[in-house]
């Protein structure tokens, strides 16, 4: 088990991060036929592999050695997309291995995005650190559950799937941007303010102006005498329109020779994630502006929405597996998963109360309360690398005992650092508050805490809010070892603490909502 949860974590969090894993797991077929290359020695097991998968609407390839294995991947005529859509590949097979095979799949690059799940029948750390370190994208123990490998197999597929459509829409946005490079309609960029960030090479051909003319200045550089303040006013009413976004009409303009000149412009706001961060102003003729501007008001909206649709998506599932991993880790431990709810909404409201306030209200903001909420539940991902001995004992821990049980801390904050490093996002919010709530969630203000010992203000905010959250329920739930308290018991214990277990400030923020931290713990209850 702890395998097994150590594996769900370190491999879906950093290579899914939007997988819905109850989904996966009742999903019984696909919606398009994906091409499984299986590599074993054993013909048995092959041919039982063979039976489920095809069951389960998938084309098989198979091999018995790792070297059959790259010739089927470079001469196979049966792949759709010239290679087939996952491996699922044995480590001890004759003539070349699975380490050997999976390091030459990963050596070159057109075979780099195909999915490894390495099959093995040993559970050793030093194995599964070497699979990750070769480039495997997860691994399976012998003997393993159908359902648990048509899970994975299924999870893998469907990253792969999002990672093909975000490459189509990237394409579709750099054609987009080719496009407007290369224009034959004189165009520019403007930032939100109104400076000019960029032009084409036909406003260059068209007004006369270079681009170190007139980049970091207004459009009022080529405003007319002869114009109307009131087409400007109309102009802006229609831009500034959350409801339009965008202005045409004809208007005169000037250009650097200071020729005047009528043109039909169109001005269009461009968003991003339903923000506005510029503007796109296109000066062209009315037959040419009709055909353009049609074209773009289109694609603009057809890929805003296709962008919203699957940022939505992502964001959904991506929330889905974060509460889905750490319940998996919670079920190892005595606490309930209604701990998880009951945390979340603690750090929630806490956050909330704290942000409203004047010392705070620079540092806590939507994202920071959107991103605790998100990550609180991580707390103690870290319990899937603890032995059961130790997490599931009933009586007091020894001092080796709780040694062993504090490196928690460090194993949950290096898994999540990971998967930041392998996202290559380091500016994740909520990957960055787990990870900092993960390892100092047991710090103290007074820095008697651990793992780091830190103290008052070196403790990340979220993470004191945290400390504070996470005792609370402790204290309120019921254990093999103890009754559960009360709330006055507890909150008598937490500002007895103030000051040395938890930062005053959290503290009085505490006593001011006791009533809804009450109010949440009934809410969430669960038999205990």
């Amino acid at each position: 088990l702890q395998i097994c949860l150590q594996d769900i974590f370190n491999k879906y969090i950093i290579s899914i991060m939007g997988i819905d894993i109850k989904e996966i797991c009742s999903k019984k077929t696909i919606d398009i036929k994906r091409h499984i290359l299986i590599v074993d020695d054993d013909s048995i097991i092959v041919a039982l592999l063979e039976n489920l998968l095809k069951s389960e609407g998938f084309e098989i390839t198979s091999a018995s050695n790792g070297k059959e294995a790259l010739e089927r991947i470079a001469h196979s005529p049966l792949y759709k997309s010239g290679k087939p859509d996952l491996i699922l590949l044995d480590i001890d097979m004759p003539v070349m291995d699975g380490y050997q095979t999976c390091k030459e799949v990963r050596g070159r690059k057109e075979y780099e995005s195909i999915p490894i799940i390495m099959v093995t029948a040993v559970s050793d750390k030093k194995v599964i650190k070497k699979l990750f370190s070769i480039g495997a994208n997860d691994y399976i123990v012998k003997p393993y559950e159908s359902e648990e490998l048509l899970a994975r197999i299924l999870a893998h597929i469907r990253v792969k799937e999002l990672i093909e459509e975000r490459d189509r829409l990237y394409s579709q946005a750099e054609l987009y941007f080719q496009s407007y490079k290369r224009s034959n309609d004189a165009t520019m960029i403007t930032d939100t303010e109104g400076y000019i960030v960029d032009i084409n090479q036909a406003f260059v051909n068209f007004y006369g102006y270079s681009k170190e003319d007139i980049i970091g200045k207004k459009p009022n550089i080529l405003r007319s005498p002869h114009s109307t303040d009131g087409i400007f006013e109309n102009m802006w009413t229609d831009i500034l329109n959350p409801e339009k976004g965008h202005w045409k009409g004809e208007i005169m303009n000037l250009t650097k020779d200071k020729r005047e000149i009528p043109i039909i412009l169109s001005i269009t706001t461009i968003m991003r994630e339903g923000n506005v961060i510029g503007y796109m102003g296109i000066a062209l003729d009315i037959t040419a502006r009709k055909q353009l501007e049609d074209t773009l008001r289109e694609y603009n909206r057809t890929l805003e929405q296709r962008v919203i649709e699957r940022t939505k998506e992502i964001e959904n599932t991506q929330n889905a597996t974060i509460i889905g991993l750490a319940k998996l880790a919670e079920y190892r431990d005595p606490e309930t998963g209604a701990h998880l709810e009951r945390i979340r909404n603690y750090c929630l409201i806490v956050a909330q109360e704290l942000g409203s306030g004047e010392k705070y209200k620079e540092f806590i903001d939507k994202r920071f309360i959107d991103s605790i909420y998100k990550s609180s539940p991580l707390h103690d991902i870290g319990k899937v690398g603890i032995p059961d001995s130790i997490l599931l004992k009933p009586g007091k821990l020894t001092t080796n005992e709780f040694e062993t049980m504090k490196a928690h801390t460090i194993i949950g904050g290096d898994s999540i650092a990971t998967a930041e490093r392998r996202l290559g996002n380091q500016k994740s919010s909520f990957l960055s508050m787990g990870k900092e709530i993960a390892y100092c969630h047991h710090e103290k203000f007074n820095g008697t805490g651990y793992p780091y010992g830190f103290k008052e203000d070196k403790i990340p905010l979220s993470a004191r809010i945290m400390a504070l959250a996470d005792v609370y329920d402790a204290l309120r739930s019921k254990r093999v070892y103890k009754e559960a308290w009360s709330h006055e018991s507890t909150k008598d214990t937490i500002i007895k603490e103030s000051g040395r277990h938890f930062d005053p400030d959290v503290v009085n923020v505490f006593m001011k909502l006791d009533e809804e931290f009450i109010k949440i713990k009934d809410h969430y209850h669960s038999e205990e």
